[in-house]
């Protein structure tokens, strides 16, 4: 009862400093402005921050949720334990990965002055935020049954938080609705809503894929789960990325985190390789859909070429790759596979 009770007040601590924390993920321009002329850097102002508090609510309903569908499988304990590790791990991973990856960061100053422990400057990584919650599953193994639903579920209130931030738009549209977005004096379309949309058909694929393989006799892992979020959220999140035109971690033509997406593919795809020949084939699917898909983001980027035929081709592309990395993770599974869902 003492350890739920710790559990459960670091986990409120941790999401009072998501709300009063954390107010985009992207770096501010006061905070960006003052990393390159030497001036002071932005005070944390103590206010109730928007953008924080959708974070913090995402998380908790995350976790309710899927404790919930696992509440015969996992204890309160574990299940805020879990929550606590994910939390800190998520908030420290997420604002870290930014800072590297993030051309802003570039610069001598944000080291010598702790910038990156300043959470109020702005800039997050849903990577980052992604790879604490997996990490937590082994710090305590009981949120093994709640991660596979929890980080769909996470991500599609993350993305509707990113209303209140200067990310989650795309191309210029000439229609209004719930679609677009207001950005200054343009209309954008409103990716964010579509990252959302697509995370919750991810939940729902992770939450019914325990009967399809009952269907075939087939036994289900937590950890084959967790493999299939990733592999739908990786291969999907290349193509929102490549949507988005928010500047957010860009790199030259590509977005830095296209790249941890596939890279996150790939990593999960040799964890579900029995062999060397499986995990040979891994690398290849994925250098195939990697380099053509490269070629095509130089296009949109600078090509004068249809952008209908591009993304027409971009879709293909992908869904081959998912098609063969639903293949592997097919394959993987077993009747011998631990712990049947």
């Amino acid at each position: 009862m003492k350890k739920t009770g710790m559990a459960a007040a670091l986990c409120v601590l941790l999401l009072l400093v998501l709300c009063f924390a954390v107010p985009d993920g992207q770096i501010l321009w006061e905070a960006s402005d003052a990393l390159y002329t030497g001036e002071a850097l932005p005070a944390l102002t103590g206010h109730i921050l928007p953008y924080g508090v959708g974070l913090a609510a995402a998380s908790v309903l995350a976790w309710a949720v899927s404790f919930g569908l696992a509440r015969r499988r996992t204890s309160l304990q574990g299940a805020l334990c879990w929550l606590a590790w994910a939390l800190g791990l998520g908030i420290l991973l997420s604002r870290l990965l930014y800072c590297v990856v993030e051309p802003a960061y570039y610069n001598p100053e944000w080291f010598t002055r702790l910038a990156a422990l300043r959470l109020w400057d702005g800039g997050m990584a849903m990577t980052g935020a992604l790879a604490g919650i997996l990490l937590a599953v082994k710090l305590a193994p009981e949120g093994a049954a709640l991660a596979p639903t929890a980080a769909p579920l996470f991500v599609a209130g993350a993305r509707l938080s990113e209303v209140f931030t200067q990310v989650g738009y795309g191309p210029s549209v000439y229609f209004e609705g719930l679609l677009s977005r207001q950005v200054g004096y343009a209309v954008r379309l409103n990716v964010s809503l579509l990252e959302a949309a697509l995370a919750l058909v991810i939940f729902i694929c992770v939450l019914l894929l325990p009967r399809w393989t009952a269907q075939r006799k087939l036994k289900l892992s937590d950890g084959k789960r967790l493999c299939a979020f990733a592999i739908l959220y990786g291969v999907s999140q290349i193509f929102m990325e490549s949507l988005r035109k928010d500047r957010h971690m860009i790199w030259g033509f590509t977005k830095a985190q296209q790249i941890l997406a596939i890279l996150m593919v790939l990593g999960t795809l040799m964890i579900l390789a029995k062999d060397g020949k499986a995990k040979r084939h891994a690398l290849l699917i994925t250098l195939c859909a990697a380099v053509p898909l490269v070629v095509l983001e130089f296009a949109l980027d600078r090509a004068d070429v249809s952008i209908w035929l591009l993304y027409g081709a971009y879709l293909l592309i992908l869904a081959a790759y998912l098609w063969g990395a639903c293949r592997m993770l097919r394959r993987s599974l077993t009747p011998d596979d631990i712990r049947a869902a």
